[in-house]
């Protein structure tokens, strides 16, 4: 027989062969595991890339599917074992329609138990160590719940970690009777709980009965001091939880002096009142009221200034924390800030007694110079002050030679950024 006959007659042979005799895929997996844990799959073939394997009960039908991983050229996977102790079965799905069964199984999952030991009971809002034992499966937590709070509900939680097997809560800010709870990560069921009473707490101030508007004051405080617990000054009245400028009192956040904060009172005159706020759902601990009086500035500035020149002007007023004075057109909106600002305040750095510069704006026009608050930009006081355009004259020689240097006589406003320049007549400004 001619090798190329010997040849087409193995070719042939392989052709019919039946598909039988190739290998199927067979899995290779730990017989039992514990509720909820990672457990490493492989495939002894993966046909397509598109198959996957899945983890699903006995009775499941043919082609349905739970969580699941593509193998594809690894030949393995990572999968979580159910949550519910039982008998299960990995399968290999085939991609195509109809996902039929590629390879099968048995999976033997039991139960586990968790434990839990902290406080019988903590102020309200405080932060509280809590110690564990469990399986410390994949997006297992431990929460904090309201008594009798419905399966699978959670607030407040932290992951455990095997080591150390103790992990820190906040107590929720209202008092009552609540639940600790160690939470599996998928379906949420409490595999252990601990009852625990949570306490009211109360915060007291003490601070000036008056201030002018926009100044600093000192208030102190005595309180839980929670984390992100914080005083803050808001109108009498005031809905609860609202709050404008505000200080932390946590001496988590920096130094501070001994239950002591610094707070600028409103820039508004009224009644307002300060309030000792817990850090989460902002509830009033202890409050103590305030009256802000009203405050007086005066400005005195050129009445007619040359466009871009430097000016002077004087001033009188709180001299708070972050008050400017700024020149804007006449009639412009409150609170705007025009082109050239400065603060008055001699906190920012040293000044000469009461007095700025500012820039006149580079367009012709009525403006006004005020006197602003750092916080909420009222306007204290303004004068008027027209900008108008400047004028200058420059002599010189006639002509000269190229790269010569001329000697040029100008008069003008001198303002920064002024200069002078030899051009083309039809040259457009350089």
């Amino acid at each position: 027989m001619s090798r190329a006959l010997r040849s087409l007659l193995l070719i042939a042979g392989a052709v019919l062969l039946p598909c039988s005799v190739f290998a199927e895929p067979t899995l290779s997996a730990v017989d039992s595991t514990s509720a909820g844990a990672d457990i490493e799959i492989s495939a002894s073939e993966v046909p397509s890339d598109k198959d996957f394997i899945t983890i699903v009960s006995p009775d499941t039908p043919e082609g349905k599917y739970s969580d699941y991983q593509y193998p594809k050229k690894k030949r393995s996977v990572t999968l979580a074992a159910p949550e519910e102790a039982g008998t299960y079965e990995i399968r290999m799905l085939s991609g195509e329609s109809g996902y039929p069964t590629l390879a099968m199984r048995k999976l033997e999952v039991t139960a586990v138990t968790a434990s839990l030991s902290g406080p019988d009971s903590v102020d309200a809002g405080a932060d509280f160590n809590i110690t564990w034992e469990g399986p410390a499966n994949k997006r297992d937590f431990i929460t904090i719940v309201e008594k009798d709070a419905p399966e699978g509900k959670y607030s407040e939680y932290q992951y455990p970690k095997n080591k150390p097997k103790q992990l820190k809560l906040r107590a929720p800010e209202l008092p009552g009777k609540y639940e600790v709870r160690y939470l599996s990560g998928a379906k949420r069921y409490t595999l252990a709980s601990l009852p625990i009473s949570v306490s009211g707490v109360e915060a007291k101030l003490s601070a000036p009965k008056t201030a002018a508007a926009g100044a600093e004051i000192e208030i102190d405080w005595e309180g839980p001091d929670n984390n992100q617990d914080f005083v803050t000054i808001v109108p009498a009245g005031a809905d609860e939880g609202k709050y404008e400028a505000f200080k932390y009192v946590s001496r988590k956040f920096g130094p501070r002096k001994l239950n002591k904060v610094r707070l600028a009172v409103p820039d508004q005159a009224g009644e307002y009142e300060i309030r000792y706020l817990s850090g989460r759902k902002r509830m009033t601990l202890g409050y103590a009221p305030i009256t802000v009086t009203a405050t007086e500035a005066s400005v005195k500035a050129p009445e007619e200034i040359i466009e871009g020149a430097r000016f002077e002007v004087d001033w009188s007023g709180p001299d708070n924390n972050q008050d400017f004075i700024t020149i804007v057109k006449q009639g412009e909106d409150e609170g705007k800030t025009g082109s050239s600002f400065a603060y008055v305040n001699r906190k920012q750095g040293p000044r000469d007694l009461p007095k700025v510069s500012l820039v006149a704006p580079e367009e012709s026009g009525d403006y006004e110079v005020r006197y602003v608050t750092g916080g909420k930009r009222f306007t204290l006081a303004s004068t008027p002050i027209k900008v108008t355009p400047p004028t200058a004259e420059i002599s010189g020689p006639d002509e000269a030679t190229v790269s010569d240097v001329v000697e040029l006589s100008w008069e003008g406003p001198g303002n920064n950024g002024d200069y002078l320049a030899i051009v083309k007549p039809d040259s457009e400004t350089p």
